[in-house]
Order: structure tokens, then sequence, then C-alpha cells
């Protein structure tokens, strides 16, 4: 994932990865990125209370959910806890690159060079920044 995120030929980088909820919301305190990446099974904690909480804490930040274990219910849940965009995996540069995109916010995007920016969890360690 994090080879789609900088090796597609944008500007793009990864600002932080995390591996469980704390470290998620740490890492977005820290990188105040625009978008964040999260896998709906997390090794220590659940993804969805994870979306959930990153979007109470930080309502302008966009979320995607990418998982190998997102059906439809799940998407659904995801979208409800605050996800703006959610994918499984694999998933394909292009449909990732649209899903970042697709997560910022206007709010964000009216900041005059506010740029996407992606915190993920393992299996979606990526994030991106793009000019």
């Amino acid at each position: 994932m994090r080879f789609f995120v900088q090796g597609d030929g944008t500007a793009t980088a990864v600002v932080g990865v995390a591996n469980c909820h704390d470290a998620a919301l740490d890492a977005v305190s820290e990188h105040k990125p625009n978008v964040a990446v999260i896998d709906i099974r997390m090794p220590v904690s659940e993804g969805l209370r994870t979306v959930r909480d990153l979007h109470t804490a930080f309502p302008d930040l966009g979320i995607v959910v990418c998982s190998f274990n997102l059906d439809e219910a799940t998407a659904l849940d995801a979208r409800v806890e605050g996800a703006h965009a959610c994918l499984a995996k694999p998933a394909s540069r292009e449909a990732l690159q649209a899903a970042l995109e697709a997560a910022c916010s206007p709010s964000q995007e009216a900041g005059g060079g506010a740029s996407p920016a992606a915190v993920g969890a393992p299996g979606v360690d990526s994030g991106a920044t793009r000019s």
C-alpha cells in the first residue's frame, strides 16, 4: 500500500504508521494529516472504534477504511462511524488515490495549500501528501 501512495508519480509522502487505536490517535495528533487510512482488523484493537474516535477527535480528518475483511455491512458501519470512503483489499492504485482524494473534506481543501496526508494501520501503512 505504501508503494501505491508514494510510487504513483504524485507528490506523496507517508507521514505516520500506527498499529493500534491509541497509536493512531497519537499519530494523527502529532502529524496532523488530512486523511487517515484505517484497516478494520487492527492487531490490538477494533478498527471501527478507531474510526469513530478519530472522527470524534478530528472532525475535519478524512478517513478511508481499507481491509481484506470488508463486506457491505462493515462498510456501512464504517461510514456511520465517520469513514469517507471504504476499499476492499487488494485495491488498485487508482482506487486508493480516488479514495484519498474523496476523503479530503472541503474545509481541508479550502485551507490553501492543505494537502491530503494519511496515517495508516498495519497492512494499510500508507499515507499521502499531495501538492
